[in-house]
């Protein structure tokens, strides 16, 4: 059995919940980054167990409340997207330039939106 306090869930696992994931170990808090992929047994696991569920973004939180009752856990539901095209920039953007773009845009705003909770998360 998979056993977490905290869940943090991105669109594949991979970049904002991991980089989130990586910002909390900093602070003492464990937690496990999950994507959007429900059928993933070890996903559902960490997602049920879960006191905690963090969507990086709006739309992932109606992803994962459309496969997940929620009622008994504390949701966090940021407002961050990975994607240089939803947040006004109106290039793809691919290797290095990508990997600037989210240090200087996308981790800053993760790190600046989690701020308020990390006190009910330790």
């Amino acid at each position: 059995m998979i056993n977490t306090k905290i869940t943090i869930v991105c669109t594949h696992g991979r970049n904002l919940s991991k980089y989130l994931k990586e910002h909390l170990m900093e602070k003492g808090i464990k937690s496990h980054a999950v994507g959007l992929y429900f059928k993933n047994l070890a996903t559902i696991q960490k997602i049920k167990n879960a006191k905690t569920i963090i969507c990086v973004h709006p739309e992932i939180q109606k992803e994962v409340e459309a496969e997940f009752d929620l009622t008994k856990k504390y949701v966090i539901c940021l407002n961050v997207s990975d994607c240089p095209n939803e947040s006004g920039t109106s290039k793809n953007l691919t290797g290095d330039v990508w990997l600037e773009y989210q240090k200087e845009y996308v981790y800053p705003a993760l790190e600046s939106q989690i701020k308020k909770y990390l006190k009910k998360l330790a």
